[in-house]
């Protein structure tokens, strides 16, 4: 399958494996990250970012 250029909001990665999301926000406030595994976030997969102004 050819690689192509699009706008994702979900990453799939393996153990050991680290990735960088670049994105823009416009607007202040908390923005929540978070892992679809509920336990994982006693691991840090979860969490919230302020975005300032």
């Amino acid at each position: 399958m050819p690689l192509y250029r699009a706008w994702n909001d979900t990453v799939n990665i393996v153990a050991g494996e680290t990735f960088r999301i670049l994105l823009r926000q416009d607007m202040p406030g908390p923005r929540m990250y978070h892992c679809h595994m509920l336990e994982h976030e006693q691991f840090g997969m979860m969490g919230t970012i302020d975005v300032r102004a």
